[in-house]
């Protein structure tokens, strides 16, 4: 038999297994190491945020290039959406990574802000010692109290695949994923 094809998963949050895990207030960090050499065009993998509305640093191949940024989609949400330009990268975010395949992603997550919204600053490493800001602060990220959505923040590894893609089913590997 040939092996099932991969699944597309267009957000964060559409993974049916996604491993993540809850972060505790009044502030919480996540950090990984990825590797994203077996990554095809169209695919995206890193460091998430979400509730409905998300934040996510990540890695972007496109045309065999390799590109980390910042994506964020907060709420409220309309009925039509432009996922081009909501999903690309925050303008100066962006950090071309040439022929690296590792990289280090941090989110350090802040509760303390009132009516239950979060804000993220995501960091980058190159060499896993030296950690730079990669864009600014992202956020409000506001919890969402309908029934509809309800699960909490959750700090979450993501693999996205572009749909429209021939190439989608790349792989990315992690090396830790830990607070």
């Amino acid at each position: 038999h040939p092996p099932a094809p991969r699944p597309v998963h267009p957000t964060p949050q559409a993974p049916r297994t996604p491993l993540c895990q809850r972060p505790f207030g009044p502030t919480a960090s996540a950090e990984t190491r990825v590797d994203v050499s077996g990554m095809l065009d169209g695919d995206v993998a890193g460091l998430a945020v979400y509730g409905r509305s998300f934040a996510y640093a990540g890695v972007q191949q496109v045309d065999g290039e390799r590109t980390l940024g910042l994506v964020t989609r907060l709420q409220p949400f309309t009925d039509t959406i432009d996922r081009e330009a909501v999903e690309s990268f925050v303008p100066g975010s962006q950090v071309p990574l040439g022929e690296r395949a590792d990289v280090h992603l941090k989110a350090d997550a802040d509760f303390a802000s009132p009516g239950g919204q979060l804000w993220v600053q995501y960091s980058y490493s190159l060499d896993g010692r030296t950690w730079q800001p990669l864009g600014p602060r992202q956020g409000p990220l506001v919890m969402d109290w309908s029934l509809s959505h309800f699960m909490g923040y959750r700090l979450s590894l993501i693999p996205i695949s572009e749909p429209t893609s021939a190439a989608a089913g790349g792989f990315a590997g992690v090396g830790v994923f830990g607070r």
